[in-house]
């Protein structure tokens, strides 16, 4: 399992981010999904496959992903909407 911290200030997005991406150029993957409480997964052709190696994010880990990769513009859109 890769370890995840639910304390945001000490999660290492980049690293987790990396390592998930490169399992996705590997498996050629078309896209990353991010659900809170569940292990990040892949969209292959059109099946998913979920990377149970990746501990579950929080809904606050998720959020804190989001914002770190968002513009500021979409970001507010985001939260109006959703």
């Amino acid at each position: 399992m890769v370890e995840g911290s639910e304390n945001e200030t000490n999660f290492d997005w980049v690293s987790h981010m990396h390592g998930i991406m490169d399992i996705a150029i590997k498996d050629s993957a078309s896209d990353i999904h991010f659900k809170a409480n569940e292990p990040p997964a892949l969209r292959l052709d059109s099946d998913m496959k979920r990377l149970t190696e990746y501990n579950p994010l929080s809904g606050e880990q998720v959020n804190a992903l989001i914002n770190s990769v968002m513009p500021a513009n979409h970001r507010e859109t985001f939260e109006k909407e959703f």
